[in-house]
């Protein structure tokens, strides 16, 4: 199936054409979880740090997005409930396919988060860490910085904050 845009370069999807799960690590199948590592490894090359993409003990305790096109992994992210991250509900390992940027994966995914967030945390603030390079991104999404820069892996974050109501 040939993939169209329109004036803003968003994607035309047929419903069959994408689909947003939302699993716990649990349901992950292992094609599934071997796709995230892959789509995680393309997105966030970390120096001197061995295997950083591996699953570790959040993914098993996280909520985890995944935006298929067809069988295709091109979107995903997890999302660390509160007790399990010093009572902060943060969103992590925000990604989409290179393939599939600007193309509007990204408002799919978010929108997919935010209101599977109002149904199991709505009294619950979202957190996340942002490079200098993605903080205009998330502020498109209401995320905004509390200018409180801190260095992760060499590199100035920022720490940011959504707040549902």
């Amino acid at each position: 199936m040939k993939i169209s845009k329109n004036k803003k370069n968003f994607l035309y999807f047929n419903d069959s054409d994408i689909r947003c799960l939302f699993k716990n690590f649990s349901d992950l199948s292992k094609n599934e979880i071997i796709s995230i590592s892959k789509l995680k490894s393309e997105n966030f090359k970390i120096i001197n740090e061995e295997n950083s993409n591996q699953i570790n003990i959040l993914d098993h305790r996280s909520h985890h997005f995944l935006i298929l096109y067809y069988k295709k992994l091109i979107g995903y992210s997890r999302l660390v409930p509160p007790d399990f991250n010093f009572n902060k509900l943060t969103l992590e390992k925000f990604c989409v396919s290179k393939d599939f940027r600007s193309m509007g994966i990204s408002k799919i995914l978010m929108k997919s988060i935010f209101e599977k967030i109002q149904k199991l945390y709505p009294l619950e603030t979202l957190y996340l860490s942002s490079l200098e390079e993605t903080k205009k991104f998330y502020e498109k999404f209401g995320f905004f910085s509390e200018y409180l820069i801190y260095d992760e892996n060499g590199k100035p974050h920022h720490h940011m904050t959504k707040i549902f109501k």
